[in-house]
C-alpha cells in the first residue's frame, strides 16, 4: 500500500513539474514570439517556426497564442494530416491564412507543403512540427562548418526534401526554433516594408486585360499564370466587380472547389462596396455567394460547378476559371469550345491537382482552338514582400525554380548526335542528395517533359529504395535524358491469390497487379518487373533517337538484374503510343476512362525479357486484341484513330488474307456496282492487311486513315462521320470511301500481300 501511495505521489509530482516547466516556458515564449512576429509584419515577410515538443505542449502553445491576442487563423491539423494521402490539395488553392500549423512528425507531404506554404500571408508564421531527431540534425547543420552534411545523420530516410528545406533555412532571419525546453528567435530586425504601390501596377494591367476579354473581340481567351501570392485571384474579383458596375453583365466563375474562390469573392465584394452607393446587396456570409450576386442594374455573377457547366452549357458574357490547372485537361477543352469569352487563371508551379498538365498539354490545344489566345505572367508578389525568405527556401528545397538550360556538345551538332558518346549512369541516392547540380538537371528535365511531375516525385527520387534514377549525359556532364524505374513484383503465391480475389491491394506495384486484376493472370505477380515511371529527353535534342538509346540501356540493366518484364504506364496520345510500339513494347491495356491530367486514356505496355515472360506477353496481346475491338464500340469509342493505326501497323497480326473473289468484290464496290453493306467486312480486312504491311506514313497524303478507321473499324454512325469530316451528305461519304478503297487495292496489288 505504501509503495502504491509513493508511486502515485511521484507520478503527480512529475506531472506538476512538467506543467510548471511548460507554463514557465510559455510565459516567456509567447511575448518573445509575438515580438518576433511583429517584426515580420513590419517587413511584410513570413516566418518559419520549427517546433519539436510533446503534443500536449503543441496544443497548449496554440491555445496560448489565441489567448495572447495573436490573429491565429489555424488550419485544423486533421485537414493537414500528412497520413491522409487522399487529401485533395486543390481545396487549399485560392485561400489565405495568417498562421499555419503543419504536422510533419509522422511524414512530410511535399505536395501539401508546396500548396499550403503559398497560402500564408505576409507577417504570418508557418509552424512546422518536426520529429526530435530531425530537429537535432538541424542543430548539427547550424553548428557545423561550411554547412556540410553531418556524419551522424539519422537513419530515417523519408525526410529528404524536409532536410533540404531545413538546410535552406540555416542562418535565415525568418527561421525560428521552439524545442521541448527552449526557443530561439533571431534578434536582428527586418527591413521595414515600404508600400509604394508599385507591386500593384502589374495587377492593374491584368485587371484591364480581364475586362478586355468581356468587352473586346470574342474568341480571345486570356491565360493568367503566376506563382502563389501574385494577386491573380484578387485581380479576377476586382475585374468582375468593375464589369458588373459598368454595364449589365452576366459573369460565371468556376473552380475545382467553391473554397478556391474565397479570394475572388473577397475582392469582388470589397470593390462593389467601395464603388456602389449601397451595400445592402452584399453579405459577409460566404455560403450565400453560391446563390449568386445581383446588382440593381441587372448584372449578376454566380458560381457554377465545373460539372454543371459541362452539362447545362449556360450562356454568359464572361467565364472566369480560377485554379484552372487543377481541372482535367479534357474538361478545360470542352469549356473552351462552349464559351467564346474565357479567362483561365492558374498557378505556375506543379503542385496543383493535375501537375503540369495545364502548361504542357492544355496550352498547346488552346492555341489550336483559339489562335488569338493571350498569355500574361504575373511575377511581383502581393501577398508578401519581395524580400520574403520563405518562398525562396521552399522553391529551392522543392526545386520549383529550377531552370532548363541548353545542352552543348563538343565537335558535333545537336542535330547529328552520336549516341555512343552518351554515358549511361545509374544514380545512387547519396549522389542525388549531395550533388545539387545533378539533381536540378534531372528534376528540371522531368518537370518540363511530364505533366504529372510533382514535388512528391522529388521525395521519391531521394528516399524510395525501389525507385532507380538513370540518365544519359554528354561529355560535358550535362544530362540529356533521364528515366525513373520502379522495381515491382516478386510476390509470394499467397499474396498473388489475395490480390486476384480482391482481398488486398499494394501501393506502387502497378504492372504486376494490373496483370493479375485486369488480365486474370494470378501467377503474374511472381515475375520481377521494371516499370518506367518517367522517361524524358531534353526538348532541344528530341528526334535524335536518344530516347530509344536510353531504352536499350534500360533493357540491358533489366536483363543484368534478372528482370522478367520491363514496361510502362502512360497517357496514350498518338506520338507517345507510337514511341513505345516502335521500341518493341506491346500495348496490353487501355483504361476505361480518360486521365484527368492529360485528357487521354491511360495505357500500359510491356516487353518480355525471359522466355516464360514472352509466352505470357503473347497471350496478353491476343487477349488485348479481342478486348479492344469489342470495347472500341463502347467505353473506348473516343480512342484516337491514329493510335488504332499504330497498333495495326506495329503490333497486331493482320486479319485473314483476301481471296481473289474478295478482291473482285471490292473492285466492284469501287466501280459503284456493289453497296457498302456487301463488302464492309472485306474492307476491314483490306485495311488491316494494308496497315500491317505498308509504310503507311508515305501514303497519308492519298488516304485519310482516320476516316477509314472511323467508318470501317470503329463503325461510327453516318451522321457522326458527316459532321466530323465536314461532308455535305452521306452520298459523298460513300464516294470518298470508294476512292480510298481503290487506292488500298492498287497498293496491295503492287505489294503482293
Amino acid at each position: 500500500m505504501l509503495e502504491r501511495s509513493l508511486g502515485i505521489v511521484y507520478t503527480l509530482h512529475l506531472k506538476l513539474t512538467i506543467l510548471y516547466n511548460t507554463i514557465i516556458m510559455l510565459t516567456s515564449l509567447i511575448p518573445a514570439l509575438k515580438n518576433w512576429q511583429d517584426s515580420l509584419k513590419t517587413a511584410y515577410v513570413r516566418g518559419l517556426v520549427l517546433v519539436s515538443c510533446s503534443n500536449s505542449k503543441v496544443q497548449l502553445l496554440k491555445k496560448n497564442l489565441n489567448v495572447s491576442g495573436i490573429d491565429f487563423k489555424e488550419v485544423p491539423l486533421s485537414t493537414l494530416d500528412s497520413q491522409k494521402s487522399s487529401h485533395p490539395v486543390s481545396q487549399l488553392l485560392g485561400r489565405e491564412f495568417e498562421n499555419i500549423f503543419f504536422d510533419a512528425r509522422v511524414t512530410f507531404d511535399t505536395n501539401l507543403f508546396g500548396a499550403i506554404s503559398g497560402t500564408l500571408v505576409g507577417g504570418g508564421c508557418l509552424f512546422l512540427c518536426l520529429p526530435e531527431d530531425i530537429l537535432n540534425e538541424y542543430f548539427c547543420f547550424i553548428n557545423q562548418k561550411n554547412n556540410q552534411t553531418p556524419q551522424n545523420q539519422t537513419k530515417n530516410n523519408n525526410y529528404q526534401v524536409l532536410r533540404r528545406l531545413l538546410q535552406q533555412g540555416m542562418g535565415k532571419y525568418c527561421t525560428a526554433i521552439i524545442s521541448e525546453d527552449n526557443y530561439l528567435f533571431k534578434s536582428t530586425r527586418f527591413t521595414k516594408f515600404v508600400d509604394s504601390g508599385q507591386q500593384y501596377q502589374e495587377q492593374n494591367q491584368v485587371i484591364e486585360k480581364i475586362q478586355r476579354v468581356a468587352t473586346g473581340h470574342a474568341n480571345r481567351p486570356l491565360v493568367i499564370s503566376a506563382d502563389r501570392g501574385r494577386g491573380k485571384s484578387a485581380a479576377a474579383g476586382i475585374a468582375a466587380a468593375r464589369l458588373l458596375i459598368k454595364k449589365t453583365y452576366s459573369i460565371i466563375v468556376t473552380a475545382p472547389n467553391f473554397e478556391n474562390l474565397n479570394t475572388v469573392f473577397e475582392h469582388l465584394i470589397l470593390t462593389l462596396k467601395h464603388q456602389c452607393d449601397s451595400s445592402d446587396y452584399f453579405t459577409s456570409d460566404r455560403s450565400s455567394f453560391k446563390r449568386g450576386i445581383q446588382l440593381e442594374n441587372g448584372s449578376e455573377l454566380k458560381f457554377v460547378p465545373v460539372d454543371v457547366l459541362i452539362a447545362t452549357k449556360p450562356e454568359t458574357n464572361l467565364l472566369i476559371i480560377d485554379e484552372a490547372a487543377a481541372i482535367p485537361v479534357h474538361i478545360l477543352e470542352k469549356l473552351t469550345r462552349q464559351h467564346n469569352r474565357v479567362v483561365f487563371s492558374t498557378t505556375t508551379h506543379g503542385y496543383e491537382g493535375n501537375g503540369k498538365g495545364f502548361n504542357i498539354r492544355f496550352k498547346q490545344k488552346l492555341v489550336k482552338l483559339k489562335p488569338q489566345t493571350r498569355f500574361v505572367q504575373m511575377t511581383n508578389p502581393i501577398r508578401w514582400s519581395v524580400n520574403d525568405e520563405l518562398e525562396k527556401m521552399s522553391f529551392e528545397a522543392l526545386l520549383l525554380n529550377a531552370q532548363l538550360h541548353p545542352v552543348t556538345f563538343k565537335h558535333t551538332s545537336k542535330k547529328c548526335i552520336d549516341n555512343k558518346q552518351l554515358k549511361f549512369v545509374v544514380h545512387k541516392k547519396a549522389e542525388l542528395s549531395f550533388n545539387d547540380t545533378l539533381l536540378k538537371q534531372i528534376f528540371t528535365l522531368l518537370t518540363h517533359a511530364h505533366y504529372q511531375t510533382r514535388p512528391a516525385d522529388l521525395e521519391q527520387m531521394l528516399s524510395n529504395t525501389n525507385l532507380t534514377v538513370c540518365s544519359l549525359s554528354n561529355t560535358n556532364n550535362q544530362v540529356v535524358a533521364v528515366a525513373l524505374i520502379n522495381q515491382e513484383g516478386s510476390f509470394p503465391p499467397k499474396l498473388c491469390q489475395k490480390i486476384y480475389n480482391g482481398e488486398q491491394r499494394l501501393k506502387g506495384d502497378l504492372l504486376a497487379q494490373s496483370l493479375i486484376i485486369h488480365h486474370g493472370q494470378e501467377n503474374a505477380g511472381k515475375y520481377k518487373y521494371f516499370r518506367i515511371m518517367r522517361i524524358a529527353v531534353h526538348p532541344h535534342l528530341q528526334s535524335n533517337s536518344i530516347g530509344c538509346s536510353l531504352l536499350q540501356h534500360l533493357d540491358e540493366l533489366a536483363t543484368a538484374r534478372a528482370v522478367d518484364f520491363i514496361g510502362a504506364s502512360f497517357a496514350a496520345d498518338s506520338q507517345v503510343t507510337k514511341f513505345w510500339l516502335k521500341s518493341k513494347y506491346s500495348v496490353i491495356r487501355f483504361g476505361g476512362s480518360k486521365d484527368s491530367s492529360s485528357g487521354y486514356y491511360s495505357s500500359e505496355a510491356i516487353k518480355g525479357l525471359t522466355p516464360s515472360a514472352q509466352l505470357l506477353q503473347n497471350h496478353l496481346i491476343s487477349r488485348f486484341h479481342e478486348s479492344l475491338f469489342h470495347k472500341i464500340h463502347g467505353e473506348l469509342s473516343e480512342l484516337s484513330c491514329d493510335i488504332i493505326k499504330h497498333l495495326l501497323h506495329y503490333q497486331f497480326q493482320p486479319l485473314e488474307k483476301l481471296s481473289d473473289n474478295d478482291i473482285s468484290e471490292l473492285n466492284l464496290f469501287c466501280n459503284g456496282k456493289r453497296g457498302y453493306s456487301s463488302i464492309d467486312w472485306l474492307l476491314k480486312r483490306l485495311l488491316s492487311q494494308h496497315l500491317y504491311h505498308e509504310d503507311i506514313y508515305n501514303l497519308s497524303s492519298k488516304v485519310n486513315y482516320s476516316f477509314l478507321i472511323d467508318f470501317s473499324i470503329k463503325q461510327r454512325p453516318m451522321k457522326e462521320i458527316v459532321r466530323t469530316y465536314n461532308f455535305i451528305g452521306s452520298k459523298l461519304v460513300i464516294t470518298k470511301l470508294r476512292e480510298f478503297t481503290k487506292v488500298l487495292l492498287t497498293d496491295s496489288n503492287s505489294s503482293g500481300y
